[in-house]
């Protein structure tokens, strides 16, 4: 039986001329990745920490299954000496609001159970 539009003899072989341009395009994206490679050393380009890449394969189901791990990191250390104040504030800020929305959510719940006759 042929397979589609190819006879039965017919066999998958590359030209002559092939081999030379394949090995010239392997070549020249091996000279690229090590251009970005030294270009990210050059920037203090660090890996990402996210996964966790210590857990085992057999532990990735479970992580996608369950909450417990945490989905933000905050390490100021990690971040250029100009942008720690930056984002120190932000976290805080962020913490405030975080903090306000829940004893915003705490009176009004109290509001409602209280019955209060004016509404408020």
């Amino acid at each position: 039986m042929s397979g589609w539009g190819r006879s039965a003899g017919a066999a998958a072989t590359a030209p002559a001329g092939g081999a030379n341009d394949i090995a010239a395009r392997e070549a020249a994206l091996n000279a690229r990745e090590q251009a970005l490679r030294a270009r990210e050393e050059a920037l203090g380009m660090q890996e990402n920490n996210w996964p966790p890449c210590e857990l085992a394969p057999a532990q990735l189901p479970l992580l996608k299954l369950t909450s417990v791990f945490p989905f933000l990191r905050h390490q100021l250390s990690d971040l250029p000496q100009d942008h720690q104040p930056v984002m120190k504030f932000l976290y805080t800020q962020w913490l405030a609001l975080i903090v306000t929305l829940i004893l915003n959510l705490l009176g009004c719940i109290f509001l409602l159970i209280a019955g209060s006759s004016e509404g408020g």
